[in-house]
């Protein structure tokens, strides 16, 4: 290509040269197993229009060692509603669908790095989206159709290939600033029916800033394929490991009253050591934005703050119904439920503490948006 154009054009390029049956995509920081290759296509031989991605191990980005996971130890893919995979638990041998380790596994998304299908099957699904740019959604644009649009996607796990996570990606993402949201949001917008509105509000309804292109010829290609809705993949194939934010009492980013340009952030599925604290609002920070949910949680996805009495801090678990429950009064306060302690603005505005709750104390204050998304 004479200019620099991305992943996803460069992946467009080669495939119209290919004239092979089956295309195999594989990113570059990559390194394959022996017998890699012959489970894929074994799979494909046997359904065409099976999408098979193989099971994913590790490539130390320091040393190149490869690091090789069981078949009983792997994981799957999901998404959250920030348009990022994350791994899922693998259902169990059931004998009826899954009878060994060596049997292809449902997987309700792909990771992106790695994948083959059959050229006619890749062709009828339109290839990936050609107006997406550079890098980012375009491997849930390609899961959600091949689920919605008569395919499978499966995880074969006879073929192993190592992937490297680059600490920080070493080009340049163009003259925009939100490349990977404007690729979601458009993905959204074709696919995703009412539930577009999780990605939409979490970062900050950017779709009424950003051009997505036009999306005729996609939603045209959905009709023509005769794809299913969205609220069926979700009901059919995403049915577990993903939190849907309905019924919230309040939601998004938690602004301080005391000083608005600050909002409480936490990387909740980050080391179970992270901190909890207070920076600079911005808009489009996912690791900013928060429920509260119909059960009293303060959640994002599958992770939920707590108050650790003991201690005295905000500290963070993975949700379940033993998890601390919060209130947000009318006072704009946020308290555990049952104690007299408040989330507070430390006296240099550099954290967040829990204090003796008071109401009239400004540094307790905190807006935090009162609603609920509903699907409609």
């Amino acid at each position: 290509m004479p200019t620099r154009k991305g992943l996803i054009a460069a992946r467009m390029v080669g495939f119209q040269h290919v004239t092979a049956d089956v295309v195999v995509f594989l990113d570059a920081h990559v390194e394959v197993n022996k017998g890699w290759l012959e489970p894929l296509l074994h799979r494909i031989q046997q359904n065409d229009k099976v999408v098979a991605v193989p099971n994913i191990d590790i490539l130390e980005w320091e040393t190149f060692k490869y690091n090789f996971i069981p078949n009983n130890k792997q994981q799957r893919c999901g998404f959250e509603f920030d348009m990022k995979f994350n791994w899922i638990y693998t259902p169990k041998l059931d004998g009826i669908q899954r009878k060994t380790w060596a049997d292809p596994i449902d997987t309700p998304v792909h990771m992106g790095c790695c994948l083959a299908s059959s050229r006619k099957n890749f062709e009828r699904l339109g290839g990936y989206d050609p107006d997406l740019e550079i890098w980012g959604c375009e491997n849930l644009e390609l899961s959600f159709k091949t689920w919605m649009c008569g395919g499978r996607l499966e995880v074969i796990p006879c073929s192993h290939i190592a992937h490297m996570y680059r600490t920080s990606f070493p080009y340049s993402w163009g003259n925009s600033t939100y490349i990977h949201e404007r690729n979601c949001l458009r993905v959204a917008e074709v696919w995703m029916d009412q539930y577009k509105i999780f990605y939409q509000d979490r970062i900050s309804n950017l779709q009424n800033k950003l051009n997505i292109g036009d999306v005729t010829e996609r939603k045209a290609l959905r009709e023509r394929l005769k794809c299913q809705s969205f609220d069926w993949y979700m009901k059919v194939v995403h049915t577990t490991d993903i939190y849907i934010p309905i019924n919230t009492t309040a939601i998004g980013r938690i602004t301080s009253m005391q000083d608005s340009s600050l909002c409480i952030k936490a990387n909740l599925e980050s080391s179970a050591n992270d901190t909890i604290y207070v920076a600079k609002c911005h808009a489009q920070t996912g690791s900013q934005y928060f429920y509260l949910t119909k059960e009293n949680q303060i959640r994002r996805d599958k992770h939920c703050m707590f108050y650790d009495a003991d201690k005295e801090v905000i500290a963070r678990e993975v949700c379940s119904t033993t998890t601390g429950q919060w209130e947000y009064r009318a006072d704009n306060t946020i308290r555990p439920i049952g104690t007299d302690r408040c989330i507070s603005l430390s006296n240099g505005q550099s954290n967040i503490i829990m204090a003796i709750c008071n109401s009239s104390d400004i540094n307790q204050q905190w807006n935090w948006s009162r609603k609920s998304l509903i699907l409609t």
